[in-house]
């Protein structure tokens, strides 16, 4: 007969906080949509506060997960 201890259940290698992912997953959501509201500024929008179209499109190619 074997016994089943629920301590070796446990995984040991995924010692990560639920809310740290919650923070993370917040983080790319806001870039998300600041990139794709800054991807939609025309380049007279951009004017409006001293940008042009070649200075935000490195930050707006970027992928959501990339600071």
């Amino acid at each position: 007969m074997s016994v089943l201890h629920t301590h070796s259940m446990t995984n040991h290698h995924a010692s990560f906080d639920l809310s740290q992912v919650g923070e993370t997953l917040k983080t790319w959501l806001a870039r998300y949509r600041q990139r794709r509201d800054l991807a939609q500024l025309s380049e007279h929008d951009l004017n409006d506060f001293g940008q042009s179209w070649s200075s935000v499109a490195d930050e707006v190619s970027k992928p959501f997960w990339q600071a």
